[in-house]
C-alpha cells in the first residue's frame, strides 16, 4: 500500500473522531442547559390547609393552642424565616424547613388573661416563597371573663347645678362571689361608691357627678375584688359639666395675610335670660377688642383685632388670650384662646 493511501485513511479517521467529539459536546451541553433551566424554575410555594381557626367559647385564663398545617406545594425547599406574633398569640417552635410536596405543623398558643368578649388576632408567616413571602394566619375566640366590669368606661355629662350618676355592673363566672371595695380614684373627680346587688344580682360600681365646676376631666377608678384572681379591676371615666355660656367660635383665628385691620368677631351668649357681659379684654398677646350688643342672639359681639404696632418684625404666628367677665354664676370669668398665623400684610 502506498504512503499516500495511508495518510488519506488516517485523515479520515481523525475527522470522524472530531465530529463525534463535537456531537458529544453539543449533546452534553444541551443536557446541562436543560438541567439549569429546570433548577432555575424550581421554587417553593407555601400553603395552609386552613388559614383561619375559631376556638369558639372559652373561659378567661385558658391557654388556647392550635396546629396549622403548612405545606410546600413547590419544587424547592421552603424556608420558614419567622412568624410575627399578634397581641396575645405566638408560634411555638415553628419548623425551619419544609421539603417539596411535604407538610409540617405550625403550633400556635394564645393567652386569654386580661381578655374578654370576642377577639380576632393575626399571625404572619415569613418564608422564602417568592410569590407569597408573607402568609397570614387568623385565630378568633369568644372569651367569657372570670370577673369583669360590664363596661370598661363610664361617661358622665351634666349641666352646671345638676347631678348625674351611672352604674357599672359586674359580669363573669365569679361576679356573685366578688366583694368590691374602692381602691383609688385618680384624679379625684366623680364620687364613687359600691352598691349592693338586689334580686340575686352582683354588686356594682356607681359614679356620681355633681355639676359644681364647668369643664372636662378624665381619669380612672380602681376597685379591689376580694378574690385571688383578679385582685382588682379598673374603670376609665370621663366627665363634663356644661356651663351656660356659648362662645362662637371657641378658638378664634385671625389670618394675618388679610387686609388690615385683620380681625375676627366672637359671639358670646348664655342660656340665662339675665346674662350680662361686664368686660371683654385681652390679657395676653398683641390684640385689642371692641364690644357691642348682639340683638340677634340677645348676647354680645366681641371684635378682636391685631394691634399691628405691637407685632415684632417678621413674626408669622401669634398667641393670645381673651378674658370674658360676666354675671354668669358658673363661669364668672372665662378665658378664650386667640390665634393668629401668616405673614402680616
Amino acid at each position: 500500500m502506498s504512503l499516500t493511501c495511508l495518510d488519506s485513511r488516517a485523515a479520515h479517521q481523525a475527522s470522524s473522531v472530531a465530529v463525534s467529539a463535537l456531537i458529544g459536546a453539543l449533546f452534553f451541553s444541551g443536557g446541562c442547559n436543560t438541567k439549569s433551566r429546570r433548577d432555575a424554575s424550581a421554587r417553593p410555594r407555601v400553603t395552609c390547609d386552613d388559614a383561619a381557626h375559631d376556638f369558639g367559647d372559652v373561659v378567661q385564663g385558658e391557654r388556647l393552642t392550635h396546629g396549622f398545617r403548612l405545606r410546600n406545594a413547590g419544587s424547592a425547599p421552603l424556608r420558614i424565616d419567622g412568624v410575627a406574633p399578634s397581641y396575645g398569640c405566638a408560634a411555638v417552635k415553628p419548623p425551619e424547613w419544609i421539603r417539596p410536596h411535604e407538610g409540617a405543623d405550625l403550633d400556635v398558643a394564645c393567652e386569654t388573661d386580661g381578655r374578654q368578649d370576642r377577639f380576632a388576632d393575626k399571625l404572619v408567616v415569613h418564608s422564602n416563597d417568592p410569590v407569597v413571602p408573607e402568609l397570614t394566619l387568623e385565630v378568633a375566640a369568644r372569651v367569657e371573663p372570670l370577673l369583669a366590669l360590664a363596661s370598661r368606661t363610664a361617661d358622665l355629662r351634666t349641666t352646671f347645678g345638676e347631678t348625674t350618676s351611672q352604674d357599672v355592673e359586674l359580669t363573669g363566672r365569679l361576679a356573685m362571689a366578688a366583694r368590691l371595695a374602692i381602691g383609688s380614684v385618680d384624679p379625684p373627680g366623680p364620687e364613687v361608691e359600691i352598691v349592693a346587688g338586689d334580686r340575686g344580682k352582683p354588686e356594682r360600681v356607681r359614679l356620681t357627678l355633681a355639676g359644681t365646676r364647668v369643664g372636662r376631666h378624665a381619669g380612672q377608678v380602681s376597685v379591689t375584688t376580694g378574690l385571688e384572681k383578679p385582685r382588682a379591676l379598673t374603670l376609665l371615666y370621663s366627665s363634663e359639666v356644661l356651663g351656660n355660656l356659648a362662645v362662637d367660635p371657641t378658638n378664634p383665628y385671625i389670618d394675618l395675610r388679610a387686609p388690615q385691620p385683620a380681625g375676627v368677631v366672637v359671639h358670646v351668649s348664655s342660656r340665662r335670660g339675665d346674662f350680662r357681659l361686664d368686660d371683654a379684654r385681652v390679657i395676653e398677646g398683641p390684640f385689642e377688642t371692641t364690644v357691642a350688643r348682639d340683638q340677634t342672639t340677645h348676647g354680645y359681639s366681641v371684635g378682636v383685632r391685631i394691634d399691628a404696632s405691637r407685632i415684632p418684625e417678621g413674626e408669622r404666628g401669634l398667641l393670645g388670650k381673651l378674658r370674658l367677665t360676666s354675671n354668669d354664676p358658673a363661669e364668672p370669668r372665662k378665658d378664650v384662646p386667640l390665634f393668629a398665623f401668616g405673614a402680616l400684610n
